[in-house]
This record gives structure tokens, sequence and C-alpha cells, in this order.
């Protein structure tokens, strides 16, 4: 379906029951609502699921500006308002959960708990890994496009992905477009060179995969240490998007994290 937000039209699904807790799933850089399959499957029996594109990714609009937090919060809270939700359980991977973490920050009466997979605290210096961010741009206006789509297609094909994630994974990759994602990576590294300023409130479930990054892992610990409303878990036999990698760990860990939370 698709919402006309004051940016753009934004595509969205959903799925499960209705007048059930709502969960809403926010997805990773390049890719769309697509990776939480998985999820679909799992919690849709006992949840309302609303799947989306954010701005820039699948048949969400394109912009021709730089990615910000900012627009993209506005316009899943936009979407929730037209839809006449109050709150949900917000859950983001890799770009998804700085940006759920963005939202719980600037809208805290509309997310009731957070679960965040495969990135870092948003309120920390990221210096480090906002340079991983130059280096790809770099990369990405040095080599021919076509070059880059088949390093990143290679690189799917190694990963030990349900299949068709994998799938899907590949065709975003093969058909998203240089200046769309060089807009992409350039807004990303900007936005989390800042650090929130309003402290995140609601209960916080924060996983990596134990292939995940070791310096992603240690900023998950130390937040740990430093809020008592977080909750840190490493999800086994998983790397970076431990919600592809190992499915059926990762969705024992955020029900277990959404029924205690309920």
């Amino acid at each position: 379906m698709i919402f006309k937000s004051s940016y753009g039209e934004i595509y969205y699904e959903i799925r499960g029951h209705e007048n059930s807790t709502v969960i809403v799933f926010v997805h990773g850089v390049m890719m769309d609502h697509g990776m939480f399959k998985e999820q679909i499957n799992a919690f849709q029996d006992q949840y309302q699921i609303i799947l989306w594109d954010m701005p820039q990714h699948g048949r969400s609009f394109k912009q021709q500006k730089e990615f910000e937090f900012s627009i993209a919060a506005d316009s899943l809270i936009e979407l929730l308002d037209e839809l006449k939700i109050e709150k949900v359980l917000l859950v983001g991977v890799s770009l998804g959960g700085w940006v759920a973490q963005y939202i719980a920050s600037k809208y805290p009466e509309r997310v009731k708990a957070l679960a965040i997979e495969g990135c870092t605290p948003l309120h920390v210096d990221l210096s480090r890994v906002a340079l991983i961010f130059r280096i790809y741009i770099l990369l990405f206006k040095l080599l021919p496009w076509f070059i880059v789509q088949k390093i990143f297609v290679k690189m799917t094909d190694r990963m030990e992905l349900v299949p068709d994630l994998k799938e899907n994974f590949k065709n975003n990759f093969k058909n998203i477009e240089k200046d769309t994602v060089l807009r992409l990576f350039g807004g990303i590294r900007k936005e989390i060179s800042k650090s929130l300023k309003d402290e995140i409130t609601q209960p916080i479930l924060m996983t990596h995969g134990e292939n995940e990054l070791s310096f992603f892992k240690k900023m998950g610990k130390t937040w740990q240490e430093e809020n008592p409303q977080l909750d840190y878990r490493e999800i086994p036999d998983a790397g970076h998007g431990a919600n592809t990698f190992n499915p059926e760990a990762y969705n024992k860990t955020l029900l277990d994290f959404f029924n205690l939370d309920n």
C-alpha cells in the first residue's frame, strides 16, 4: 500500500491481527521491508506488524538530497497517525537501528520499547564508524558501478542466509542506482556524526551477531553497563543483521524481550 507523507510516497504493508500490540520493523541500508520475512512468520500470529520502506529505499520516494534521520522518522510517525496507531514496539536493524533510536528519542510517547540489531549507540562518538562510510563513499566514486554491484552480489552469495532473503538482498544490490547510494551513505555519515540530544528512556534490547565487528559489540556491552534499561544479547552463528543469519535464535530473543515488556 502507498501512503502520501509530507515528503513523498511511503510504501507499507500490514500483517497479523488487528487490535494487537503493534511491531514496526525498520530495515537496513540498501534493503527494504523484505528483509523481515522470517520475523513476519514468527510474530504475525501474536502481533500486528507494520512493514515499510524508508525514504530512498524500495518502493518509497527517492529524494534528490542526502538521507536524513528526521525525514525517515517523521514519515513513519505520519504513517502511524494515518493508521491511528498511538504506540508501537520498534525494531531496527543496522541503519534501521540508528533510525529507530532517533525515533525513540524524538517521539518517546510513540515507542513502547526498542529492539536494535547490528548497530551502535547513537549518543556516543561514532567517528570510527563515520570513517567506514567515508571509505565506502570513496570506493563507490572511484570504481565503475557495475563492479561495485558485482562485489556486493558476491558477498551475498557467501552469506549463509535463508534462500529467499539471499535473493532479496541480491536484487536490491542489482537494482539500486549509484547516485542513490551516494546520497544514502553521505547522509548516514553526517547523521551518525551527530549525537542524540535526548536520552532514550524506553526499555531497549540491543543485539549483535557473534561474528559482528568487535568494536560494535564492545559499544553495546559498555552501553549495557551504563543503562539499566538496556538488555544486551549476542546471537550465535550470526553476522551483521542477525535476524537474517540465524532467524530462529534472533526471533526467540526478540519474543522473550517483548513478552517481558508486555
